[in-house]
């Protein structure tokens, strides 16, 4: 007969806290990253029509979140992103762009591609064969 699974950490009220290395996983986290951006070409290439806009904003994507293996299609918040760097986020496109961004926008058009056509709709890149 065995013996029951031993738990880790602490009771109180009877819930049990589970104890975590946060350093550890945050450690691991950014080695799979790396490695997932290694087996897929480091960084998406931005396409010379997108080197406008989107490609400033990609900029301070990469600058906020502090990667560099991200592309124009990849979601802030989906990337590390939380609402306090996106308030960090919405001011330096303010400051960069020198048009006003709320932070509503950043969750509603969470990607480099998405805020860029959001600013500048005339800058958008057209569907091919449009």
């Amino acid at each position: 007969m065995s013996s029951p699974p031993r738990r880790t950490g602490s009771s109180r009220a009877g819930v049990w806290y589970e104890k975590r290395d946060h350093l550890a996983l945050t450690r691991l986290a950014e080695q799979r990253r790396s490695e997932r951006g290694a087996a897929a070409g480091v960084a998406e290439a931005v396409p010379e029509e997108q080197s406008g806009t989107a490609g400033r904003l990609l900029a301070l994507w990469r600058t906020t979140l502090g990667r560099t293996d991200l592309g124009p299609h990849v979601n802030f918040f989906d990337s590390g992103g939380h609402s306090l760097l996106g308030a960090q986020l919405v001011q330096r496109i303010e400051k960069t762009l020198g048009v006003p961004v709320r932070l509503t926008g950043l969750f509603a058009h969470p990607t480099p591609l998405a805020m860029a056509e959001h600013l500048d709709p005339d800058a958008a890149p057209s569907a091919p064969g449009a």
